[in-house]
């Protein structure tokens, strides 16, 4: 995952400089469902007339030292209207990860001595998200639209499937560079 974030990355940077255009990169942070609170860079293409940007967004959390959760998506926004601005639509690929370690969370506990391994859930989504971006130098956006379940794997036999709530929406904010 690295890897492939790093090589996208380097691939921006080059053509941000081929392609010199204004304002191209944003960072920002998003608050939301399912990300909570994630980290979000886009680059705004000189294709189609400066309307399509490619878009990663990221999250990790580890709230108790049993559980950990991690959420990214990779995908492309079109602006409908003006380059960058106003309203726009999402196509991406989410990834959501989420791990329990029942002898940790139970430590001490009676439920301890009953359930005492790890759970891990993956799954894997296309996300489908109509959003408006407003500002420039500094931005605000929103986003709602939903995830369309692609695969889940579950690494305990005896669980069901998670059903995982399909809606995503968020608020954001950043910086256009």
């Amino acid at each position: 995952m690295f890897r492939t974030f790093t090589v996208i990355l380097l691939f921006l940077s080059i053509s941000c400089q081929v392609n010199a255009q204004e304002r191209p990169f944003r960072v920002g942070i998003k608050v939301g469902v399912p990300e909570v609170a994630a980290l979000s860079l886009e680059y705004l293409t000189p294709l189609m007339e400066q309307k399509l940007a490619a878009a990663v967004d990221g999250s990790y959390f580890a709230p108790t030292s049993g559980m950990e959760y991690m959420y990214a998506t990779i995908g492309a926004n079109l602006y409908f209207s003006k380059p960058g601005k106003g309203f726009y639509g999402h196509l991406g690929y989410g990834l959501t990860s989420m791990t329990v370690n029942f002898a940790q969370l139970t430590e001490g506990s009676f439920w301890a001595l009953f359930y005492n391994k790890d759970v891990n859930v993956t799954e894997h989504k296309v996300n489908l998200k109509l959003g408006y971006r407003s500002g420039r130098s500094v931005y605000f956006r929103g986003e709602l639209g939903f995830g369309l379940m692609v695969s889940e794997q579950i690494s305990d036999p005896n669980a069901t499937s998670s059903g995982s709530f399909p809606l995503l929406l968020n608020l954001g904010m950043g910086y256009s560079f």
